[in-house]
């Protein structure tokens, strides 16, 4: 669940088409994994495009035929968590994205890096992410938007590089927003990018 749901993640957060995947492994745990959690994360970049003509089963073969190559590493036991999986796609227009994830306590799904954010969310749900700049008041209109429309938030996690700089933002929400919320949401100056995904 963990490497299908980190797929769809990458592909919401990918602006262009991908062209290369490489996916790199921590912790002795996920060494007879290492095919599997390929293919599942595969699944998840292409389920969003595809829909359900993308399986398992066919999931390499139908990357393939995208120009998407794909590259595993296993790399050495990290210090923070007892296993790690980490996958880097690189898009038409040279543009990186990197997405880590671990199981805690080996059971529950956690993303704990974005790009150059330290994350700590659970992949599930519907999810909000928003990419802003870190400045004072950013939670109270954003969470305001959310209450004038209706909107509940589970939960809130933001990462940031540097203070003062940029910050990402990932909202579990109890719905989806509509177009109008979302306008309304991209409007307010602060707010750089923002994307929905549901991982269900």
């Amino acid at each position: 669940m963990l490497a299908e749901r980190m797929g769809t993640l990458l592909h919401a957060l990918a602006r262009h088409a991908v062209r290369r995947v490489a996916v790199e492994y921590r912790g002795n745990e996920l060494t007879g994994l290492i095919k599997p959690l390929a293919v599942a994360l595969l699944k998840g970049l292409l389920a969003p495009i595809l829909g359900d003509g993308v399986s398992y089963v066919n999931a390499p073969l139908l990357a393939a035929e995208r120009g998407i190559h794909l590259t595993q590493t296993k790399g050495l036991k990290t210090g923070d968590y007892s296993t790690l999986v980490s996958a880097q796609v690189t898009l038409d227009d040279g543009e990186d994205i990197i997405v880590s994830g671990t199981l805690l306590d080996r059971q529950e799904a956690h993303i704990v890096q974005v790009n150059e954010y330290r994350m700590n969310f659970v992949p599930s749900g519907h999810l909000l992410i928003m990419g802003s700049f870190d400045q004072p008041g950013v939670i109270g209109r954003v969470g305001t938007l959310m209450a004038e429309n209706q909107v509940n938030i589970a939960s809130w996690y933001t990462g940031r590089a540097t203070p003062g700089g940029h910050t990402l933002t990932v909202l579990s929400l109890d719905q989806p927003l509509g177009d109008s919320v979302m306008d309304q949401l991209l409007a307010l100056d602060f707010v750089r990018h923002a994307h929905q995904v549901a991982l269900f």
